[in-house]
C-alpha cells in the first residue's frame, strides 16, 4: 500500500556504468529521469526512472575540464524546464 513513507529499495537492479563515487543526484520535475555525479570518474550518470522507482541505465557522459585535467563533478542541478544539466567542478 502507498503509505507516503520513504523506504530504501534493496537491490543491485540497476547499473552505475562502472562508475566511481557517486556523490550527488538531481532528478528532472517529472521525477522520470536522474542524473548523477561521478567525482571519481569526471563523469556524470543518467538514468530514467520508472513508477516502481528502479532505475535502468541511460548513459555515462564524461565532465571534461581541460585546464586542469581532471574535472571533479561535485553538486548537481537540473533546470527549472529541465533542458539542462549543470555540475560544480571541484577543481
Amino acid at each position: 500500500a502507498n503509505t507516503g513513507q520513504i523506504a530504501p529499495i534493496v537491490s543491485n537492479s540497476f547499473s552505475s556504468g562502472g562508475q566511481n563515487a557517486t556523490c550527488w543526484v538531481a532528478f528532472t520535475s517529472d521525477g522520470k529521469y536522474v542524473f548523477a555525479t561521478n567525482t571519481f570518474s569526471d563523469s556524470i550518470t543518467s538514468y530514467e526512472m520508472n513508477e516502481a522507482g528502479s532505475l535502468s541505465l541511460i548513459e555515462v557522459e564524461s565532465v571534461p575540464n581541460e585546464a586542469v585535467g581532471e574535472a571533479w563533478p561535485l553538486e548537481i542541478v537540473v533546470s527549472d524546464d529541465d533542458d539542462f544539466v549543470y555540475t560544480v567542478h571541484g577543481q
